[in-house]
């Protein structure tokens, strides 16, 4: 239940006050019936205050007539002046009655005032004492509830002890036998890893045996293949020529030759050396052209020097020619020549090298100029080791 408390006396205001009219609210306070009528509230308040049920009338008390004393008044010679008597049957005067009429009003109000506060005293004492047993009650029930609960976390607390008790055997029978299949596992390791050191030892020593049996075999297979290719320019040559005696055969050429000069006056391809020293590009670059088109190795001699020309296109018709003819001899011309300042004309040097020795070591001519260098010094090392010698 809402209790308030008067904002005048403090006494307590149930809520149930408020409703039935036997409380107040004056602009926001909250005020009792007793301290309303004081402060000259409403009948309704004042009738509350003095007991009396809401909605009636406070009853008006009758005024008794006063008499109005006789007495003589002085004149100022010293004589005393007689007022008149009163008529008989006239009562009091006006201001006399209004005086009593206050006496009474502020008689009734302080008693309806004092009787408002026994009353609300009492209702204070009885809720108070309302309050206290329900405290007690409230106690007793914590007390009742504080009971079960210990009984409960005891019962709890011995059942968590027993389960822990229980959990700690468990626990060091199972880690008792992990520690005996972890001291088996670990020495199953050991002889494990010794026999991995022994096996890897084994593996190593027969990997550099292979890798060196591997580049051995390489060097050679690289010294077979560029012989190869140097014999097979050489049949090539072997066979233009006897292609080109067939032909004189066929011909009648070999019949009555004129004399020694026109068997010694060369191949066709001879007429275009001249124009590979032609200060025009478009000269060389046709030139260069027929060589590598006459597809005689005796041209190499001449199209290695136009890996350096100053025009790029010249550069890289060499480069190429060198390619097609397959010409041992330029390999290693065509390995410089991976350092060209223009990326097409490595390329096409790459391409070269590609169709003669069929290698590449992964060379890229866009790459950048550290890893280049990097691959061209691989070629210059294999170039090395690879080219046929004197004897071969």
């Amino acid at each position: 239940m809402d209790i308030h408390f008067c904002d005048l006396c403090n006494e307590s205001v149930p809520a149930g006050h408020l409703l039935d009219g036997r409380a107040f609210r004056r602009k926001g306070r909250v005020v009792c019936a007793a301290c309303d009528a004081a402060m000259g509230g409403s009948e309704k308040a004042t009738a509350v205050a003095e007991g009396a049920p809401v909605g009636h009338a406070t009853p008006v008390v009758p005024m008794a007539p006063i008499a109005a004393p006789s007495h003589t008044s002085h004149t100022s010679h010293g004589g005393h002046a007689q007022h008149p008597p009163r008529r008989r049957g006239r009562g009091p005067t006006g201001s006399g009655m209004l005086a009593f009429a206050a006496l009474c009003l502020t008689l009734l109000v302080g008693a309806g005032a004092a009787f408002a506060i026994v009353r609300l005293m009492q209702e204070s004492n009885l809720q108070r004492e309302n309050l206290r047993d329900g405290h007690a009650g409230l106690e007793r029930k914590l007390q009742h509830i504080d009971t079960r609960v210990d009984g409960v976390v005891g019962s709890v607390a011995s059942q968590m002890s027993e389960a822990r008790s229980e959990l700690g055997d468990r626990f060091d029978l199972v880690t008792l036998e992990l520690s005996q299949q972890i001291k088996k596992l670990s020495e199953g390791l050991a002889a494990r890893d010794e026999q991995i050191r022994e096996l890897g030892a084994t593996l190593r020593g027969m990997d550099g045996d292979l890798m060196k049996t591997d580049e051995e075999i390489q060097t050679r297979l690289d010294s077979l293949m560029v012989a190869a290719v140097g014999e097979r320019q050489e049949l090539s040559m072997i066979a233009d020529r006897l292609a080109s005696l067939e032909d004189l055969v066929h011909s009648g050429a070999m019949v009555a030759p004129a004399d020694d000069s026109e068997l010694d006056a060369g191949p066709a391809w001879q007429v275009a050396l001249d124009d590979l020293a032609n200060a025009d590009s478009a000269v060389r670059w046709n030139a260069v052209q027929a060589l590598a088109e006459s597809g005689d190795p005796a041209v190499v001699p001449h199209l290695v020097p136009l890996l350096n020309d100053a025009d790029i296109w010249v550069r890289m018709a060499a480069a190429g020619a060198l390619g097609d003819l397959g010409a041992i001899e330029g390999v290693g011309p065509l390995i410089e020549t991976l350092e060209d300042p223009e990326t097409a004309v490595r390329e096409r040097a790459m391409l070269s090298l590609r169709e003669i020795t069929g290698r590449s070591f992964q060379f890229d001519p866009s790459g950048a100029e550290g890893e280049r260098a990097k691959v061209v010094k691989k070629w210059r090392d294999w170039w090395q080791k690879s080219q046929p010698s004197p004897a071969e």
